[in-house]
């Protein structure tokens, strides 16, 4: 019974302290937990990309979600969609070609004897000399190897 009495009393005694620190303990809670809040909105608001701002809105306001949860479900999403993009674009590819078959070689021709190559180079040199057009010999071989289709 003592100490009820002595609590009742304590309790009168003190009452507007303890209401005053009641009070003050409220005060400072309600101010951690808004500061608290805001830096959680602005962690979500931190993991925003273009194309996802409704998700984020979302997060921001669901009262739970960290930023590094929002970064984890904005990833998600992301990679949903670029998933969705990729389908669509297969989707959409024309048919592939069918491989053509390798070109064949063409066919070596055989090179023919040099002596014989002089000789003509040096008719045809003697030909356009009587013309009065001077050519080198490395011009006439040129010109017979072109003519043999070399």
């Amino acid at each position: 019974m003592e100490s009820e009495a002595l609590t009742a009393e304590f309790q009168a005694e003190f009452k507007a302290e303890i209401e005053a620190l009641e009070q003050a303990a409220y005060e400072r809670g309600k101010a951690d937990g808004a500061t608290t809040e805001r830096e959680r909105i602005k962690a979500v608001e931190a993991q925003a990309i273009p194309g996802h701002e409704a998700l984020i809105a979302e997060l921001k306001f669901d009262g739970k979600t960290t930023g590094p949860e929002a970064a984890v479900k904005v990833l998600a999403a992301e990679r949903h969609k670029r998933s969705k993009t990729l389908d669509n674009l297969k989707a959409d590819a024309p048919a592939p070609v069918p491989a053509a078959a390798a070109p064949e070689a063409p066919e070596k021709k055989e090179e023919p004897d040099p002596k014989v190559v002089a000789a003509k180079a040096r008719t045809y040199q003697a030909e356009q000399a009587k013309l009065g057009v001077q050519i080198t010999v490395s011009d006439a071989v040129a010109h017979i190897r072109k003519e043999m289709g070399l």
